[in-house]
């Protein structure tokens, strides 16, 4: 019994419980009980709505889904996944930093070449390449060869299996790799693309033969991680300008015949594209718009996934007795300064438990807690400053130009969640309530100093 859990033991029960970070997975019992499934009754579930349209779709189709990050995508890409495989779909998963880099540029040659080996991969680890005529590696390894690519140093002492890995390793690692097949290839991406197509033709084919499915199965390949492709602060803005470039010019070569596709992408993506469409996951919402009220529905959300984490039992030795208004106002201090973020609230709670050495928790160790996080996010310059300013006062992000400068202080505001998103039908935005007042404090030191030097200038 947890009641029964000498201190220390009980707290470290708890920071076991959450600190764990990883995506949740509803095919793993551990891992689905502690999933809170907050948007299965909102009519913008995105997960509900990529089902149908795999579900209305009869051979292909081609969906992008996004998430800030730590905002909870890749759990409910799991979620997607669990549905799918009920609704009787062969699903393929991967992520997307096994075979490239988070750091660098990505071009359509570069996705081409890993999405048919990502591909490649998975049926071999659903056990469907055991007939395989030919790897994908083993093909692109060969083609290369065909072009001015230099493989020699892939090949070492004939071992193609070895080349093989090599590849696989210089696409994801070598920039200059890289660089040399895309200018080799720039001119036979058609040529690239049908072998490709080809790949999966032959594969799904076979796959369709074997006793484990239906001939008429749905095939579905969730290609994850392409947001947390973002450059360093040195190249930033060539990988906004390459992923714009890839969704944007080459969306016809990124579909697969007879593969249901789902991407995740970059949520800034739909400010710097015309008419982009992806589901896109939002801030649980704990305030209203317009003028910042409680919303109860929100926070109820917020803390059942405590609760999760907790067990009703722990949750009680730890946070107390309810107050007597029946709340507890300790949870809610936490719930509040989280800005409707699961990752945020469980960094503030481990902060918290970290703090005690004894149960229940003190106003003292959450107040502790609080500011040790709300540290991590500052400093904060006076040019970000007043950009955040308006976005508070306005409650709206839309860069005023969609230069990759923009689009990249914005990406990094959304991702760092200083910035977050909602839905309340419309989108809007909000500054986390951790740097809310610190923003407002520097602006208005930067307009008195502004007012100083204009009052010294003039006399």
């Amino acid at each position: 019994m947890i009641s029964s859990l000498p201190p220390e033991e009980f707290l470290n029960w708890l920071t076991q419980r959450v600190s764990r970070r990883e995506a949740l997975d509803c095919d793993v019992p551990e891992q689905k009980a502690l999933y809170e499934p907050i948007y299965d009754e909102d009519p913008d579930d995105p997960v509900r709505l990529m089902r149908k349209c795999i579900s209305r779709q009869p051979v292909q189709s081609f969906q992008t889904f996004s998430g800030f990050r730590g905002s909870g995508k890749t759990t409910e890409l799991f979620r997607l996944r669990h549905c799918l495989r009920q609704d009787g779909c062969l699903v393929f998963y991967t992520d997307a930093l096994k075979y490239l880099s988070p750091a660098d540029t990505v071009d359509i040659a570069d996705m081409l070449l890993v999405i048919a080996g990502a591909f490649n991969d998975q049926l071999i680890d659903q056990g469907y390449g055991d007939d395989m005529k030919e790897s994908w590696w083993s093909r692109a390894w060969h083609y290369l060869k065909t072009t001015t690519v230099d493989v020699t140093g892939l090949e070492a002492g004939g071992d193609i299996a070895g080349a093989e890995a090599k590849l696989k390793a210089a696409l994801q690692t070598s920039p200059s790799f890289r660089q040399e097949v895309n200018k080799a290839l720039v001119h036979r991406i058609r040529e690239l693309k049908n072998k490709v197509d080809e790949f999966f033709a032959e594969n799904i084919q076979r796959v369709r033969k074997s006793a484990k499915v239906k001939k008429d199965v749905k095939i579905v390949f969730m290609f994850d991680g392409l947001e947390q492709i973002q450059g360093t602060r040195s190249n930033e803005n060539d990988v906004v300008d390459s992923i714009t470039r890839l969704f944007a010019n080459s969306r016809e070569m990124l579909e697969i015949p007879s593969v249901h596709l789902v991407y995740t992408v970059p949520p800034w993506l739909k400010f710097v594209i015309p008419g982009f469409q992806t589901r896109l996951i939002p801030t649980v919402k704990l305030w209203k718009k317009k003028d910042r009220a409680r919303n109860g529905a929100g926070h109820a959300t917020m803390l059942s996934i405590l609760k999760l984490r907790f067990t009703d039992e722990g949750f009680e030795r730890f946070f107390g007795p309810l107050t007597k208004k029946g709340s507890h106002h300790l949870a809610d201090e936490l719930i509040e300064h989280s800005g409707g973020h699961f990752r945020d609230l469980l960094r503030l709670t481990e902060e918290a438990i970290l703090r005690c050495d004894d149960v229940p928790v003190t106003k003292e160790s959450i107040n502790h807690a609080i500011a040790s996080i709300r540290r991590n996010f500052l400093p904060i310059s006076r040019e970000d400053a007043l950009i955040l300013r308006e976005i508070a006062e306005h409650r709206d992000a839309i860069p005023q130009t969609t230069s990759p400068a923009e689009v990249s202080r914005l990406a990094r505001f959304l991702n760092t969640h200083v910035v977050l998103y909602f839905i309340n039908g419309d989108e809007w935005y909000d500054l986390h309530p951790l740097i809310r007042d610190e923003v407002y404090e520097i602006t208005k030191r930067a307009a008195a100093i502004a007012t100083h030097t204009e009052s010294g200038e003039s006399a």
